[in-house]
């Protein structure tokens, strides 16, 4: 249960950070750089690790699940 809840964090941590690249360069940012804006690389630079952080969560979840299959199948 604990690996599904963990998948689900990290999807939606991936989906935010995807669809709101300029809220989590403010986040990060916040303290260092006073008016600044993101450049478009930034912006592309968070958009990839939101994908990468939807593709793990996605994975991991495909993981227990292919392994809960598992497990059955084989008992049965």
């Amino acid at each position: 249960m604990f690996i599904i809840m963990a998948s689900l964090i990290i999807i939606y941590l991936g989906w935010f950070i995807f669809s709101k690249p300029e809220k989590m360069w403010e986040m990060q940012y916040q303290f260092f750089v006073k008016g600044g804006e993101p450049t478009r690389y930034a912006i592309f630079c968070i958009r990839l690790t939101g994908i990468v952080l939807l593709l793990a969560g996605a994975m991991l979840t495909a993981l227990y699940i292919l392994e809960i299959i598992s497990n059955v199948s084989s008992k049965g």
